[in-house]
């Protein structure tokens, strides 16, 4: 157990490892139930995804939590099959897609984020489908919970706000910085507590790292 190459994939630990692979959602079977087995091994692989990836990350990275990585995969992956599979009724959407029930700390956060970066892509295709669906306001309920997974995603100003001690480690402060510049939402950078670690991080090269931006 443990080693995604030497078990059989199963539906859930398939997409998954598609997701964090080649960034694609791939749905294999309609299944909307994951046993303890397959989230055993969708645990362990979106662990070393995080350990793997955390390298390259600023300073040092928060240790994994693997709950909120494990809650962001299904999210993601009952999400995709609802984007192909819709029999479900709006009250179906609150017990599949339950809110994350502790503290979104700095470790909880990018736990999570492993899996809930490609919630907004996901969203994207919800509207193209059906931009009523009732499924867009409860995921983005969760975005605005998880704002670092969020970001570049809202067009409107006013939807995120960060909390402080989630800016203050270090290597979250960088990340933030990095997401935002990447992605070039104004947004976000106009965030009364994130603008200045912008600002700061942009110094003298806002006009090569982000043109336009005059802050």
């Amino acid at each position: 157990m443990g080693n995604t190459n030497a078990v059989e994939k199963t539906p859930f630990l398939e997409t998954i490892v598609r997701l964090r692979t080649n960034e694609e959602i791939v749905i294999f079977e309609k299944k909307f139930t994951t046993s303890a087995a397959e989230e055993k091994e969708v645990s362990f692989f979106l662990q070393t995804e995080y350990e793997n990836e955390s390298q390259d990350y600023p300073l040092t990275a928060p240790i994994f939590e693997p709950s909120a990585a494990l809650w962001a995969a299904k999210i993601i992956y009952l999400g995709s099959q609802l984007l192909l599979f819709r029999e479900e009724t709006a009250r179906d959407i609150q017990v599949l897609f339950p809110e994350y029930k502790d503290d979104v700390t700095s470790r909880v956060q990018l736990s999570a984020d492993i899996c809930l970066r490609f919630l907004p892509c996901l969203l994207k295709k919800v509207k193209e489908i059906d931009p009523n669906d009732p499924l867009i306001p409860h995921l983005e309920t969760i975005l605005i919970r998880f704002p670092y997974s969020a970001i570049g995603y809202f067009a409107e100003s006013g939807k995120l706000q960060f909390d402080d001690l989630f800016l203050q480690n270090d290597c979250c402060s960088q990340l933030v910085v990095n997401r935002v510049i990447a992605k070039r939402d104004r947004n976000t950078a106009d965030i009364q507590n994130i603008k200045p670690i912008i600002e700061s991080a942009l110094g003298d090269y806002q006009k090569i790292f982000w043109p336009g931006i005059n802050f």
